[in-house]
This record gives structure tokens, C-alpha cells and sequence, in this order.
């Protein structure tokens, strides 16, 4: 059962499913009804309904923690204010949630304690909304502020981009840390390991190495982001030419698998000021960093021209996994009536 769901009993206790949460259920709401919730949070960050917010619509340096930590008092942890604002987005956009995670620095083990938190979904709408002839935006976009970044992708995109191996898919998937997940969204996962084409993921983290390193050379101090960027990018290509598999997402584990060991107290110093918060101004160039760098990137170019294609997945597979999972949870949000204007009682056409 996911994270964003609770135990609903029919006829006393007969049968438990997974949907979406009418109110907050966490400890650090009780049973707070949630639009009273994100009531208090619009007077304190200006704009909550999923737009990004106008600088001067927001209170200055007042961050969604912050804010929350002023409510409740004490320390909030933002996995709670995470949390409640997936919930609050299936409300808003009368979808479910089947699975979110962390992507970006904190999941690949560089960020400090500043570093914003990139949180990405993938949702599920009404089959209703699938059978109408009018396009319907398969992108949520839920920023809040400069601390907290939430988009998601309808599951209908999620799966075409699985289906061409698309790099981002397989990193939300191998993300750590990860806030919610419904138990039927594991038939994705078995499709994500059939999914997998070596060659375009060894094309795209090349291609990111090869970007990052233009942008390096062409600057006299480069900074200590660009040289971690280029390195991770190229370290998953070397992973993913050898080892032929989904590259992991630590930095620290493809230092290990890939970096030369006199290379890595330089990589190492670099990691550190990152991880401190400390980093200001530019990086000096370190020649022997940068010399490995470009043998590195000729050596993967080659062996990634070498890589065979792989034939896609059949759609006949994706589109078995995606239409239960439409009937799954057009049964769950069965059981509310639906958000999008549609007076109680209504029917929806």
C-alpha cells in the first residue's frame, strides 16, 4: 500500500484499498481536514493551487518548512510537508499518485543541507479523462518555492518514455528515497527491466559529458558543479558500457566502480565542499582531472558506437499494464466525487 493511501474498510472491514487521502493522516497533522491546512499555508507562501509561484506573491526568505515549522511549532521534517502536498495535488487535480520519489543531488548523495528538494510522481487521471477527445495535459507542474520542486507525469508518458529507455524514467525508478508507492505500480517495475536499451542510455550520458566538459573548458573557473556534473555523467556512461544495466544513481558508488584512484582525493575535496554548503565562486582547473576526462570521453564514444540496438517492447505489453492499472484506480477514485467542477451528483460526460 503506498504511502499516500489508507486502510478503507466496506461493510466492516470486508476488503482494503488504497486511495487517496480525503484529509492528512500523518503524525504531524492528526486528522486536520486538508483544505484547512493549505488554507493557513496560502496566507504564508501566497500561492498553493499548483502554480509556480510570482516572487512578489511570496513572503521574502519564507521557505515551505519554515513556514510549517511556524504553524506547528518545533522542527517539521519535510517528508511530512512533501507528503501533504501530493496529497493536496491528487485533490486538486483529481488524479492518483501511484509513485514518487527524489531525484536530482539528493539522490545522488551530493546535497547539502540547502539544496533544494526535487520530488517527481507519476499519476494516474480518471479512465473517463483517457476516453475524451479533447487533450488533456499529461504534466503536473507543483512548484512551491525555492525549496521544494514536485512534477509529475501521467502514466500513459511515463510508459512511452519507458518503451525508448528513456534515462529520467530509470532514475526516478532507482531513486532511494522514495515517498509513496502503490503496491500495483510493481507491474511498471517488471516492465522497466524489459525496457532497458544500453545503447540510448550509454548515447545520453555521453552526450551529458560531452555538454558539461564544452561548458568546462570554455570557462577559466569552471566551478565545482560543472566538474561533479560531467564526472557523473560520464562515470554512468562507463557503467553502462561495461556492466550493459541501468547505471546507479550514487556518486560516491560510481566513483568507486569508474574514477581513477590517484583522481579521487581532487573528486573527493570537491564532494566535500559541495556536501558542506560552502562552495562560493569558481573552481580552478585541475589539469590531470581534465586530461582524464577527454581520453575518457574518446574511449566511450567508441565503445558506445559498438553497442547493438535492442528491439522496443511490445505496446501490447504496456498497454496490458496500463489499462489495469486506469481500472484500478478509476475503481479507488470511484469512491469521491470528482474535483473538476462537476457539481455533486452530476454526471460526468
Amino acid at each position: 500500500m503506498g504511502i499516500l493511501s489508507f486502510a478503507w474498510s466496506h461493510e466492516q472491514g470486508k476488503g482494503e484499498y488504497p486511495h487517496r487521502l480525503p484529509t492528512i493522516t500523518t503524525p504531524l497533522w492528526g486528522q486536520a481536514p486538508l483544505q484547512a491546512i493549505r488554507g493557513k499555508l496560502t496566507l504564508l507562501l501566497g500561492n498553493m493551487d499548483g502554480n509556480k509561484c510570482k516572487a512578489e506573491e511570496k513572503p521574502t526568505n519564507v521557505s515551505l518548512a519554515t513556514a510549517l515549522t511556524g504553524m506547528y511549532g518545533g522542527k517539521v521534517a519535510m517528508k511530512d510537508a512533501i507528503l501533504a502536498e501530493l496529497a493536496a495535488c491528487e485533490q486538486k487535480h483529481d488524479v492518483k499518485i501511484l509513485y514518487a520519489a527524489e531525484c536530482g543531488s539528493r539522490s545522488w548523495g551530493l546535497a547539502n543541507q540547502g539544496s533544494d528538494y526535487d520530488v517527481r510522481f507519476v499519476y494516474v487521471r480518471r479512465k473517463d479523462d483517457y476516453l475524451r477527445l479533447e487533450a488533456v495535459r499529461d504534466t503536473i507542474d507543483w512548484r512551491l518555492d525555492d525549496d521544494l520542486d514536485i512534477v509529475g507525469w501521467d502514466l500513459s508518458k511515463f510508459l512511452r518514455l519507458l518503451r525508448n529507455s528513456n534515462p529520467s524514467v530509470f532514475e526516478w525508478l532507482g531513486s532511494g528515497v522514495v515517498y509513496a508507492e502503490d503496491e500495483a505500480f510493481g507491474a511498471v517495475r517488471s516492465l522497466a527491466r524489459r525496457c532497458v536499451s544500453p545503447k540510448s542510455l550509454a548515447l545520453h550520458y555521453l552526450g551529458m559529458a560531452s555538454g558539461n566538459n564544452r561548458h568546462l573548458q570554455a570557462s577559466n573557473q569552471p566551478g565545482l558543479k560543472r566538474y561533479l556534473h560531467t564526472i557523473r555523467a560520464l562515470l554512468a556512461c562507463k557503467w553502462v558500457v561495461e556492466q550493459m544495466t541501468c547505471p546507479p544513481l550514487s556518486f560516491d558508488e560510481l566513483c568507486d566502480y569508474g574514477l581513477a584512484v590517484e583522481l579521487r582525493p581532487a573528486i573527493q575535496t570537491m564532494v566535500d565542499i559541495k556536501r558542506s554548503g560552502e562552495e562560493s565562486g569558481g573552481q580552478d582547473h585541475v589539469p590531470e582531472l581534465d586530461s582524464w576526462i577527454s581520453v575518457e570521453l574518446n574511449n566511450l564514444k567508441d565503445a558506445a558506437s559498438h553497442i547493438e540496438s535492442t528491439d522496443k517492447l511490445p505496446w501490447r505489453d504496456l498497454n496490458q499494464v496500463f489499462l489495469e492499472l486506469v481500472e484500478h484506480t478509476d475503481m479507488l477514485l470511484s469512491l469521491y466525487p470528482s474535483s473538476h467542477g462537476v457539481d455533486a451528483g452530476q454526471k460526468r460526460v
